[in-house]
């Protein structure tokens, strides 16, 4: 019973203040020009003036004359709260206007002394105003309750929003350190892999090199065998040579010495102490394939230039015809005469010119170190 009361008080009261604001509105619209003009003439008053004429005009009710005059630059301890809390009805700011009126109405009960505005309103016989007082103070507290409600429920909003966000944070921050961790292995893996690599193009690097040097070594192994084989068979044909003829070791070759003595002389056959030796060198040389013989005729310097290169022509002939008819091929084995062109002792003496009557067979070939010829 009690709620219903303080609720039609409540709704009595608001339409009161409506009516009260409506026709405050039309007063203020028409007293605006008025107002101008009163501004006008009250700015030139001083501070105190000012002041009493604001307050008579808030007594007088003649509210926007006074808010041309206020300006909004009077504090709010020279105002009376009943007076400020008609100027906000009047101006329709009806938050502050209430807030206004229940202070000073608040201070009233204070001074009588009761403990609340409703117990005053009841001792004064206001109880339209102690049941509008209950039930502003309950839908206060009804309202506080939602606010409150409503506060509690935008907190568990942010609260669950910012616990979304964290963890959808924790998971973009746990990805992304997937993703970093992931990057880092692929990273280390194309390192390592690349590492492999150059270490195996590397070692291949070397295997090839380590190989070209034992190819060349063995090469130059070879040939230093081959060289050693050469000059044991050079040195093992020479030997071989020096028992038939006398033989000697030169840049050319081999060259073995026919002396005059195997000839009759100025005559180019044969001997058979000749042919005997002839035929043992044949054998010799027919024992290591691939020399080849170059026979050379000599004489000394009796008798005419051409008679002497006809003799060493001859004589050089004969001793191929006859190597060629113990088995050598004919192309290994060339013949010619140089007559007295080459004399290897003095030709004033018989013991000279005896050595320069002569035909020499050079032995050559790669067998033994020497090119053909």
């Amino acid at each position: 019973m009690g709620y219903l009361d303080a609720y039609g008080a409540a709704e009595e009261k608001r339409a009161r203040t409506v009516r009260i604001v409506k026709t405050s509105a039309i007063v203020l619209v028409a007293a605006l020009a008025v107002g101008s003009m009163l501004y006008a003439v009250f700015k030139n008053y001083s501070e105190e003036q000012r002041v009493k004429s604001f307050i008579s005009l808030l007594q007088n009710q003649r509210y926007p004359e006074a808010y041309q005059l206020w300006g909004k630059s009077y504090p709010r301890d020279i105002v009376p709260h009943g007076n400020l809390g008609s100027l906000y009805a009047a101006l329709g700011q009806y938050d502050k206007a209430i807030a206004e009126t229940e202070a000073c109405q608040r201070l009233e009960a204070t001074i009588a002394g009761f403990s609340n505005l409703s117990e005053y309103y009841v001792a004064v016989g206001r109880l339209k105003d102690a049941r509008q007082t209950i039930q502003f103070a309950e839908d206060a507290r009804a309202l506080s309750a939602q606010r409150q409600e409503a506060e509690r429920i935008q907190n568990e909003k942010n609260a669950a929003a910012a616990a979304a966000a964290a963890i959808a944070k924790a998971k973009a921050e746990a990805q992304a350190a997937t993703e970093a961790k992931r990057q880092a292995e692929l990273t280390a893996a194309k390192e390592a892999q690349m590492k492999a690599e150059a270490a195996k193009a590397q070692a291949e690097a070397e295997a090839k090199q380590a190989a070209e040097r034992a190819k060349t070594q063995a090469a130059k192994d070879e040939a230093e065998r081959a060289r050693a084989a050469t000059a044991a068979l050079r040195a093992q044909l020479l030997q071989q040579l020096n028992s038939v003829l006398q033989t000697t070791d030169s840049p050319r070759g081999l060259v073995v010495n026919m002396a005059d003595v195997l000839f009759d002389f100025g005559k180019y056959n044969l001997k058979t102490d000749a042919q005997i030796k002839l035929a043992k060198l044949a054998g010799i040389i027919q024992a290591h394939p691939g020399l080849h013989l170059a026979i050379e005729g000599h004489t000394d310097n009796i008798g005419s230039d051409e008679s002497n290169l006809k003799l060493s022509q001859q004589r050089s002939d004969t001793v191929r015809d006859f190597l060629v008819t113990q088995g050598l091929a004919a192309d290994t084995v060339t013949s010619i005469g140089l007559g007295k062109a080459d004399p290897v002792a003095d030709n004033s003496t018989n013991e000279g010119r005896g050595k320069n009557r002569r035909v020499e067979i050079i032995v050559s070939g790669e067998v033994i170190g020497g090119k053909i010829g």
